[in-house]
């Protein structure tokens, strides 16, 4: 049943979504409160975040905690998710970096062709010179 490649937040995401119900707002914010467990709280931030169009509880947490949401939407292939993230300013030039490198590691075309546009866009190649002449 379990995709063996996937980590724990992305099994427990799908499965938020899988077992989605008409009041599914109100059992994430419950779940999100009373749970400990990062991984459930991290998966439930982002279903809640994004369903609840930027639900300000858990965009403060999941502010906090960027580089795993970042990783999770990177195993998802989302990027329009992660583009939210960047809208808000919570990608750096180091986390694009790092995660540009899960997305060529887990082989996400789509995902490593827009990290590499915003790389561009944002932060270019000052390592790098691409003059011809």
């Amino acid at each position: 049943m379990w995709d063996e490649k996937q980590s724990d937040v992305v099994r427990v995401y799908r499965s938020l979504e899988a077992h989605a119900a008409l009041d599914e707002a109100e059992k994430l914010r419950h779940k999100f409160r009373s749970t400990s467990g990062e991984t459930v709280r991290l998966a439930v931030a982002l279903r809640g975040f994004f369903l609840s169009d930027g639900g300000e509880d858990y965009a403060l947490w999941l502010k906090e905690h960027v580089r795993s949401a970042g990783e999770a939407l990177v195993e998802l292939g989302d990027w329009e998710k992660l583009a939210e993230f960047e809208r808000r300013g919570w990608l750096d030039a180091e986390l694009v970096e790092d995660l540009l490198r899960l997305a060529i590691r887990q082989r996400c075309s789509g995902m490593i062709v827009w990290l590499f546009r915003l790389k561009e866009q944002k932060y270019g190649y000052p390592d790098r010179d691409f003059r011809l002449w």
